[in-house]
C-alpha cells in the first residue's frame, strides 16, 4: 500500500502476425504498460542475434502502415454499424444474461474481418426490421387517415354519384393539416369554391371542395401552396348501393396492425437472443481498436515488430514463462529492472550512457476504501518511483483534521447522511469522480462526529443544556462524565496548544516518510544523519519550550546541561553527521566535498528551523476555523430567538436552515484549510508529487474471450 511497485524495461521482438496475440496475453493477464521506444539501436542488434543477420532500418513505411490504416477504417465502419444496432435494439451496456461468447483467429486482421463480416449479418437483419418497420408504419398512417376519412363522408352521407363526371364542375377529396386550415379556409373561400370540412384527427381535417372546371388550376395550385393531400377514392370504398364502404379499409388496417406487432416482436426476439453476442461484438471492437492505437508506440521492421513495454519486476519471470510457451522460438523477450536509486530527486533518470531516460510509472495498489482520498492526493500529484504513497496516512488525518476543525455531532451526521444520498443519486451514475467526492464528504462527516464529542457539541447545542433539558423533563439523572473534552469559548488557549500539538506529530510524520524515502532509493545512512535528527530537533525544541520559562534560554548555562543541550546535539549531527558518510565511503556520498557538504546541511539546518516554526503555527489556524463554527451557531441561535418572537415551530425552521447554511458553508471553508495544512505543513517534507500515473493495458473480457488460435470456428456461443 505504501511502497511503489517496482518496473523494469521489458523488449520484446516477435513477427507481426503474433502482435495481436501478444497485446491480448498482457493486457488480460498482467499489469503492463506500453512506452515509446527510447533505445532502438539496442533493440535492432537483439533483432540481429535472434534472426541471425544484419538488419538495417531504412526507415521505410512496411506494408503494416497500410494495414493498420485499412483496419481503421474497417473498425470505423464496425463502430458506426454496431453503435446503430444497439441502439435500435435498446441493448443496455449490461444485458442481464451472464454469459461469454469464444472467438477464434489467426491475427489481428482476421479478427477484424470476422467482426466486420458477424457485424454486417447483424446490420443486414436490423436494417430489414427497420425498412420494414417504416414502411408498415407509413402504410398503416395513410389506412388511418383514409379511415377516418371515409367515416367522416359516411356521417356526412356521402355517396359515389357525387364523384361523377359533371360538365362543367368537378368534385376533389382534401386531406389538409391543421397547421395551414385557416389559410387555406381562406384561400378556397376568395376563390368562391363550394365545401365541407370535417375534422378526422386532432392534426388533420377533410375538405369536400365542388369547383368549376375551369378553376382547377387555381386549385391545384391551392393544393401545393398549402400542402394539401387529394384523397384518392377507389370502387372498394363504395357498396353496391354508392354509400361508404368501411370494411375493405378497416380489413387493410388489421392486416398491418398484424405486421407491426410481428415486426416488433421480431425486434424483441433480436434483442433476446443476439443482445449479448453484439455486446460481445462490441467488446471486441473497443480491444481491436485499442490493438491499432498502440502500434504508433512500436517499430516495424521487416517481417518483425519491436514493442517496448513497463512491467513489474515480480512479473517478469511469469511473463518470460508464457511468451515462451506461446511462441516457442518466434519471439524474443529481454527484461531490465529499473533502480530507484537511478531517479534523482528532481524526477529525472540517467541510463548506462549518461543520458536521460523516461521514467518509469508509479502504481500502487491501493484498496477501494481508500480511493476517496486519491482525489485528494491527485490535486498534489502522483508520487514520484522513488517515493511512497502517502494515501493510507492521508485518510486517517484528513478527516480526523476536518473533524476537529468542524467538530459537531448533529452536523456531521448530516454531512454523512448527505453525501450517502448525494452517492446515490441518478447525478452520480457512472461517475466515479463525482462518487468519490460524496465519499469523502462522508469521511469527513464522520470526523466531524468525533470533533463533536471533544467539543460536546450537537447542531450548536452543548452537552450540558441537552443534559439538563433531559433531565428536566424526563427525570433523569444523567451527567457530563469525561465529555466535552475542550472548553472552546472558556479556555481557548486549550485549543490553541492541541493545534500545535496536532502540527508537531503530522510533521513528524512527514519525516518519517521522508526516511521511508530515502530508504527505498538505498540511502539508509542518511536517515540516521538527517531524518531522525530532525525529528529529534522538532520534538526536543517543542518539548523544551513547553516546560521551561522563556528567560531560562537566556542564560549561558541553560545549553550546557540538560535538556538544553539535546537540540545542540541534533544539530551538531545535522551539519557534521554527513561527513562519516564521506569518510565510510558511500557510493552516493563519493562525489561531495567537505566545505560544500557542511555549507549544504547548514544552509538546510536553517531552513529547516525557519520551516518548523513556520508550518507549526500555520496549524492555529485549527483554532481560528473552531471559533468560526462556535460563531456562526452564536449567531444562528440568537436570529432564531428574535425572529421567531416566541413561536417554536418558526425557531425551528430558522435553526434547521441556519443549521444546514452553517454545515455548507464549513464544508467549503474547513475542507480548504484541511487540504492546506497537507499540502503545504505535510506534503512538503517527503512529497514532490512528480511521478507518471500508470495507465495499463486493458482489455475488456466480460462477455467475450479472445484466442489467437486460427480456429475455423469465428464463434463458439456459450451452452445455455
Amino acid at each position: 500500500m505504501f511502497k511503489p511497485e517496482e518496473f523494469g524495461r521489458l523488449v520484446v521482438i516477435l513477427q507481426e502476425r503474433d502482435l495481436g496475440s501478444l497485446l491480448h496475453m498482457l493486457a488480460t493477464g498482467y499489469e503492463i504498460q506500453i512506452k515509446e521506444i527510447t533505445n532502438l539501436s539496442q533493440d535492432l542488434r537483439l533483432l540481429e542475434e535472434h534472426i541471425g543477420e544484419l538488419v538495417e532500418d531504412t526507415g521505410e513505411v512496411s506494408l503494416w502502415e497500410y494495414k493498420f490504416e485499412m483496419m481503421g477504417k474497417k473498425l470505423s465502419q464496425i463502430g458506426e454499424r454496431l453503435d446503430f444496432i444497439i441502439k435500435n435494439l435498446d441493448i443496455g451496456k449490461n444485458p442481464r444474461r451472464k454469459t461469454q461468447y469464444e472467438f477464434h483467429v489467426k491475427d489481428l486482421d482476421d479478427l477484424i474481418t470476422n467482426i466486420l463480416e458477424e457485424t454486417n449479418k447483424f446490420y443486414a437483419k436490423v436494417q430489414d426490421n427497420i425498412n420494414k418497420r417504416v414502411k408498415t408504419a407509413r402504410a398503416l398512417m395513410k389506412a388511418s387517415r383514409m379511415q377516418y376519412a371515409l367515416e367522416t363522408l359516411s356521417l356526412l352521407d356521402f355517396k359515389k354519384e357525387f364523384l361523377r363526371e359533371f360538365h362543367f364542375m368537378e368534385v376533389n377529396l382534401l386531406i389538409v393539416n391543421q397547421s395551414n386550415l385557416s389559410l387555406f379556409k381562406q384561400y378556397v373561400e376568395r376563390a368562391g369554391f363550394i365545401y365541407e370540412e370535417q375534422k378526422i384527427s386532432e392534426k388533420e381535417c377533410i375538405f369536400i371542395i365542388i369547383s368549376l372546371k375551369s378553376q382547377h388550376g387555381q386549385l391545384e395550385r391551392g393544393i401545393m401552396l398549402y400542402n394539401c393531400k387529394p384523397l384518392v377514392m377507389k370502387d372498394e370504398y363504395f357498396s353496391e348501393d354508392g354509400t361508404i364502404n368501411l370494411e375493405p379499409i378497416q380489413e387493410r388496417k388489421i392486416g398491418l396492425e398484424l405486421q407491426q406487432e410481428q415486426l416488433d416482436k421480431q425486434i424483441t426476439n433480436y434483442r433476446k437472443e443476439l443482445g449479448v453476442e453484439i455486446v460481445a461484438l462490441k467488446e471486441l471492437h473497443v480491444n481491436a481498436t485499442k490493438f491499432i492505437n498502440y502500434h504508433s508506440s512500436m517499430h516495424f521492421i521487416k517481417d518483425y515488430v519491436i514493442a517496448e513495454f513497463w512491467a513489474m519486476s515480480d512479473d517478469w519471470k511469469d511473463l518470460k514463462s508464457d511468451i515462451q510457451e506461446k511462441f516457442h522460438m518466434d519471439a524474443i523477450a529481454k527484461f531490465q529492472a529499473i533502480d530507484r536509486a537511478s531517479v534523482d530527486e528532481s524526477g529525472g533518470r540517467k541510463g548506462r550512457s549518461g543520458k536521460k531516460e523516461e521514467i518509469p510509472p508509479t502504481c500502487i495498489k491501493t484498496p477501494r476504501v481508500l480511493q476517496p482520498f486519491k482525489t485528494v492526493l491527485n490535486m498534489y500529484g502522483t508520487p514520484a518511483y522513488r517515493e511512497v504513497n502517502p494515501l493510507a496516512i492521508v485518510a486517517v488525518t484528513f478527516p480526523l483534521l476536518f473533524g476537529i476543525m468542524f467538530g459537531d455531532i448533529g452536523q456531521g451526521l448530516g454531512l454523512v447522511i448527505g453525501g450517502f444520498a448525494l452517492s446515490r443519486s441518478r447525478f452520480m451514475k457512472g461517475h466515479p469522480g463525482r462518487k468519490s467526492i460524496c465519499f469523502l464528504i462522508i469521511y469527513c462527516g464522520m470526523g466531524s462526529i468525533m470533533g463533536g464529542f471533544l467539543y460536546g457539541e450537537v447542531f450548536g447545542i452543548g452537552f450540558d443544556e441537552i443534559i439538563a433539558f433531559l433531565n428536566e423533563n424526563l427525570g433523569l439523572t444523567l451527567q457530563l462524565g469525561i465529555f466535552p473534552v475542550f472548553q472552546p469559548l472558556e479556555e481557548p488557549i486549550d485549543i490553541f496548544r492541541l493545534s500545535i500539538w496536532i502540527g508537531i506529530i503530522q510533521i513528524s510524520i512527514g519525516l518519517c516518510l521522508n526516511g521511508c524515502n530515502q530508504a527505498l532509493v538505498g540511502k539508509k545512512f542518511m536517515i540516521l544523519v538527517s531524518t531522525i535528527p530532525k525529528i529529534g530537533l522538532l520534538w526536543s525544541g517543542a518539548i523544551i519550550l513547553q516546560t521551561n520559562d522563556i528567560n531560562s534560554f537566556l542564560t549561558a548555562g541553560f545549553w550546557f546541561e540538560f535538556p538544553g543541550y539535546v537540540p545542540l546535539l541534533f544539530i551538531a549531527i545535522l551539519i557534521f553527521g554527513p561527513l562519516l558518510g564521506k569518510a565510510f565511503n558511500l557510493d552516493y556520498m563519493k562525489e561531495e566535498r567537505v566545505p560544500a557538504l557542511v555549507g549544504e546541511k547548514s544552509m538546510d539546518l536553517f531552513e529547516s528551523i525557519l520551516s518548523f516554526l513556520s508550518n507549526i503555527f500555520s496549524y492555529a489556524r485549527i483554532l481560528a476555523m473552531v471559533m468560526v463554527h462556535l460563531s456562526f451557531m452564536v449567531a444562528v441561535r440568537l436570529i432564531s430567538n428574535q425572529i421567531s418572537g416566541g413561536n417554536i415551530i418558526v425557531r425551528t425552521i430558522i435553526y434547521t436552515a441556519g443549521n444546514i447554511l452553517v454545515a455548507l458553508l464549513e464544508l467549503l471553508f474547513v475542507t480548504i484549510q484541511t487540504i492546506r495544512l497537507h499540502f503545504y505543513e505535510f506534503f512538503s517534507k517527503f512529497f514532490t508529487g512528480g511521478g507518471n500515473e500508470f495507465v495499463p493495458l486493458k482489455h475488456d473480457v466480460k462477455y467475450s474471450r479472445l484466442y489467437f488460435d486460427g480456429k475455423k470456428s469465428f464463434i463458439v456461443q456459450p451452452e445455455r
